[in-house]
């Protein structure tokens, strides 16, 4: 018994996970009696193959039918998938039968009804559930619920108020985040005083909050900066601290050295009409720098309880990241696209130091993204 109990639990499950209204199921008597069919097909006036066609119908349907009454006592929600597959199976062997020559032998039966019926039950069933999940009047409860309304439109479209309860699910399970502005605590690169003022930091800041979903509600999270909550009188419900610990610039020269270049290079040709080459000399004087470490730190808290959901660091991918950049002297006409690369990279200034704050970037927002959605919910 117990062995049984667990076999159907187990099909119930997997009913669950690729559940779908047009669902059929196939065991070894359906196999056998499609076998015997097909042998009718070709022998139509077989006495013996008659009758084990319809043996086998019988046997096929008390199978499916006890399955059924089965997950009539389970509480599982998946077991209405799992009956209406089985229905849907059975509907399709009552079909065969119907136009196979032994059709007037069997009484045959249309399931249709039974399965609208199953239909109503499930739709009715995860309706009430979504009711008792809205009224916890929490955002993880009223997710539920959503889904759980979801699924009763898909059982039955429309099904009484479901649309106007999903819409209030919807809202009622959104988790507004505030985005602060970012901190920092680290000297250089930046004047402390004038850090709130710098424009590439306040367009990180609302970039971010856009980057990470913004006002759209993706996923039922919507992601807001100080500005926009005060703007639209919106109280948060999770806010992000974000705090630039770390930042060494510029960045660090790790050796510097020289390059002989010498290239042949057409200067015109003699009187016979060949090119005539000059061999022209440079040097290139290159220093190679490599990106220092950076940190970011980030802390997810709850604002009702002011619980801290989540702490972590961030590190930029750039770390250790080595780039040359290069002066010369000599016939510039001795460099090569390769060498002037180089020389037109401008990694040592600013821009490298843009780069970088771009790399923390995005890692930084990939590691909110990814915590923001393991916390929150």
């Amino acid at each position: 018994m117990q062995t049984r109990l667990l076999f159907i639990t187990l099909l119930i499950a997997f009913f669950a996970s690729c559940s779908s209204s047009n669902k059929t199921v196939t065991y070894a008597e359906n196999r056998a009696l499609n076998d015997a069919l097909k042998k009718l097909e070709k022998k139509p006036n077989d006495p013996e193959i008659r009758k084990d066609v319809i043996d086998l119908y019988h046997q096929a349907v008390n199978q499916h039918e006890q399955r059924i009454q089965a997950y009539k006592g389970s509480v599982d929600m998946g077991r209405f998938d799992a009956m209406i597959a089985e229905y849907n199976t059975l509907q399709k062997i009552n079909e065969s039968i119907r136009t196979s020559s032994v059709f007037r032998e069997v009484d045959t039966k249309n399931y249709s009804a039974d399965i609208q019926s199953v239909r109503a039950e499930a739709a009715e069933t995860f309706y009430q559930s979504g009711l008792r999940n809205l009224d916890y009047g929490t955002k993880r409860e009223a997710r539920r619920a959503y889904d759980d309304f979801q699924r009763a439109k898909r059982y039955v479209n429309p099904y009484k108020d479901v649309d106007v309860l999903m819409r209030t699910a919807y809202e009622a399970s959104v988790v507004n985040v505030l985005i602060n502005p970012i901190q920092n605590s680290f000297p250089g690169m930046w004047n402390n005083n004038n850090w709130n003022f710098d424009p590439r930091i306040r367009f990180l800041h609302e970039q971010l909050a856009r980057d990470l979903g913004g006002q759209s509600g993706t996923n039922q999270v919507r992601y807001f900066t100080d500005i926009d909550l005060r703007r639209l009188n919106i109280r948060p419900d999770v806010v992000v601290d974000i705090n630039w610990n770390f930042m060494q610039s510029p960045p660090n020269i790790i050796n510097r050295y020289d390059k002989q270049l010498s290239r042949n290079i057409e200067i015109g040709k003699d009187t016979s009409g060949r090119p005539v080459y000059q061999n022209v000399r440079a040097t290139l004087h290159v220093t190679r720098y490599q990106n220092p470490s950076n940190d970011i730190d980030y802390r997810i808290v709850d604002a009702t309880t002011n619980q801290t959901l989540d702490w972590n660091r961030v590190q930029t991918s750039s770390n250790g990241q080595i780039f040359e950049t290069a002066t010369f002297t000599g016939d510039s006409r001795a460099l090569s696209q390769d060498d002037w690369r180089l020389v037109n990279n401008r990694g040592g200034n600013g821009n490298q130091q843009d780069q970088m704050i771009r790399d923390m970037y995005d890692d930084l927002l990939r590691e909110l993204r990814n915590r923001i959605s393991t916390r929150v919910f």
